[in-house]
C-alpha cells in the first residue's frame, strides 16, 4: 500500500523535471471555464509540494527547486499593476488582475514557503 509520503516524494521528483530554467511549471487552465492560465497557479502548487517534499525528506533538491518556483513567482512581470498576479490568459479578462482563487492559491504557498524558509520577500507578497 502506497504511503501519502510516497505520493508526496514521487510527485516532487517528477515535478522537478518538469520544472523550467526561470522556476516556472507549465500552466493549466480554468477548471470551469477552461481558460488558460499562466503558470502562476500551477507553479505555486507545485513550490507547496517540492516544500512539503523537503520537509518530509530534508533532500535539498526540493528545498532548491521551491526557492527556483519562489523566485520565479517573485517576478515583477507576472504582477503587471504592482500587486495582483495575472493568472488568467482569458480574452475577457485580458491586461488586469483576475481572479481571486488564484491570487489565494499563491498567498497560501507564499505562507508555506516563509513557514519553512523564512524568507521575509515572502511574507511581503501576503
Amino acid at each position: 500500500m502506497i504511503t501519502i509520503r510516497e505520493i508526496i516524494l514521487r510527485g516532487a521528483n517528477a515535478a522537478i523535471h518538469l520544472q523550467s530554467k526561470d522556476g516556472s511549471f507549465p500552466s493549466g487552465h480554468n477548471g470551469p471555464w477552461h481558460w488558460m492560465d499562466t503558470p502562476v497557479r500551477v507553479t505555486s502548487h507545485w513550490a507547496t509540494l517540492l516544500l512539503d517534499a523537503y520537509n518530509i525528506s530534508n533532500d535539498t533538491k526540493f528545498k532548491e527547486a521551491a526557492i527556483k518556483s519562489y523566485d520565479y513567482l517573485l517576478s515583477k512581470h507576472l504582477r503587471p499593476f504592482g500587486f495582483s498576479y495575472l493568472c488568467s490568459k482569458s480574452k475577457y479578462k485580458e491586461r488586469m488582475p483576475n481572479g481571486l482563487i488564484g491570487q489565494a492559491w499563491v498567498i497560501e504557498s507564499f505562507l508555506n514557503g516563509y513557514n519553512t524558509l523564512k524568507n521575509k520577500e515572502y511574507i511581503k507578497i501576503c
